[in-house]
């Protein structure tokens, strides 16, 4: 398997887009991000990239020596012909371009991050439960993986209709539902405990002492 993959990037007119785009990355970054869009796309994810620019009126070709690294860059190009890989790369450039664009930028730092000492905390409280059981390591970082994930998603889908409705709903996230949905799906043994908890805590007597 080759450890690379040398490509003559040519960008025209037509890719005025693309050329402002390249111009707004930090110098010296533009292979990098672009090995960390195509590895995205080949595992089926979103690359976080800039995205602020403004496409003005480019005449002539440029070209660039693109130099893929990435593994996962790698096997992606390798569905396509050697005439075909230039264009895709530039489909897909655009469509991550496009994905960062969609996403919301009004998110309430202070609130962002008093979500995510709320989701540390319950992530704890999880962890511990799971003391004893088989493959715990393994199974933690798949856990912690998706909560951060479906976390990222959900604060997203809060802010998407702008600041003040992000707070209004992100007020209402529950954090403590999405790591017990995480931990129960990845430790199947602790969705039984959860209920047979919230079972106990239900009948419990709330003047006795030991509460």
């Amino acid at each position: 398997m080759a450890n690379q993959r040398i490509i003559h990037f040519v960008l025209c007119a037509k890719d005025s887009d693309l050329i402002a785009w390249k111009k707004s990355l930090p110098k010296g970054t533009f292979n990098k991000t672009v090995n960390e869009i195509l590895s995205a796309e080949y595992k089926g994810k979103e690359a976080h990239v800039p995205c602020k620019f403004s496409s003005t009126e480019i005449t002539g070709e440029h070209h660039y020596r693109l130099i893929i690294r990435d593994q996962n860059a790698l096997e992606f190009l390798r569905k396509f012909v050697w005439s075909d890989v230039t264009e895709n790369i530039k489909k897909v450039i655009r469509r991550h371009i496009k994905k960062n664009n969609e996403m919301p930028k009004y998110a309430n730092f202070e609130m962002v991050v008093a979500l995510f000492r709320k989701l540390y905390t319950e992530m704890n409280f999880a962890t511990d439960r799971t003391v004893g059981e088989d493959h715990r390591y393994m199974k933690l970082q798949n856990a912690y993986r998706e909560v951060l994930e479906k976390t990222v998603l959900a604060i997203e889908n809060c802010y998407s209709g702008g600041e003040i409705q992000g707070d209004i709903n992100s007020s209402t996230l529950d954090c403590g539902k999405i790591v017990n949905e995480v931990f129960a799906e990845v430790f199947p043994v602790l969705e039984y405990i959860l209920e047979d908890y919230d079972e106990y805590w239900d009948e419990a007597d709330p003047d006795d002492e030991d509460f």
